[in-house]
């Protein structure tokens, strides 16, 4: 029986936590084993800087200090015998692999913890943890959104973040984890060019994308001011 590609929509209920409306494609490729492409649809593609900083609660220059997997989500049981009001699978009480092999499909996800190098605008300092979808499956294996990708230790960034919202209603999460607000909202520092480097394809990425981090601050403490005089 031929496998067909099928596109899985990730509820509303479970898309407020990172501040976007997902959908993960269980892709074939050559091998033919069935692997997970998450391709998400962000609810704010951010058209120019001003919009960015308005949406953002804070606006940093940060470094990666740890990577760790959080608690997956669950977008298809397939046939593992859960039922459709779990969403979330704490890794201490499910075997994931089992579940995985029982044909559910697994979104993961990670918490980033960053040290603030410089804050830019708001008043997020020291150490905050964003919150990502994407990261190791079960069986190992890495599955990122495209325009935002794997975070390693060490690295830089220049990110538009805002307090990510509870599974259940629009109220800041409890574990006080951040997201970024757009796939503009993250950029990488290039260590050897000392330039920003975009991950998506959007407007205000293109627009900020080779600059230094000093020059980016520039037009954002300008868009930061036209909002407080607006």
């Amino acid at each position: 029986m031929p496998i067909t590609r099928a596109v899985l929509v990730i509820a509303a209920a479970i898309a407020v936590s990172f501040a976007l409306f997902g959908a993960a494609n269980a892709e074939l490729p050559a091998d033919g084993e069935e692997r997970l492409a998450i391709d998400p649809d962000w609810t704010l593609e951010a058209e120019s800087i001003d919009q960015l900083v308005a949406q953002s609660r804070a606006v940093v220059d940060a470094e990666v200090v740890s990577v760790s997997e959080g608690d997956p989500y669950l977008l298809d049981p397939g046939e593992s015998g859960l039922g459709s009001d779990v969403t979330t699978l704490d890794s201490d009480h499910y075997d994931l692999a089992s579940l995985e092999a029982a044909g559910a499909v697994l979104l993961p996800t990670q918490r980033i913890e960053f040290q603030v190098t410089h804050p830019i605008d708001g008043h997020l300092t020291g150490t905050f943890t964003l919150f990502k979808i994407g990261g190791v499956t079960p069986t190992g294996e890495q599955a990122h959104p495209s325009d935002d990708p794997s975070y390693s230790v060490g690295t830089n960034h220049l990110l538009f973040v805002e307090r990510r919202e509870s599974d259940s209603d629009r109220s800041p999460h409890p574990d006080g984890t951040y997201v970024v607000v757009s796939p503009d909202g993250r950029l990488d520092l290039n260590q050897s060019t000392g330039e920003l480097e975009a991950n998506s394809e959007g407007e205000v990425a293109e627009q900020l994308e080779g600059e230094t981090p000093q020059a980016a601050e520039a037009e954002i403490d300008d868009a930061a001011t036209d909002g407080q005089q607006g």
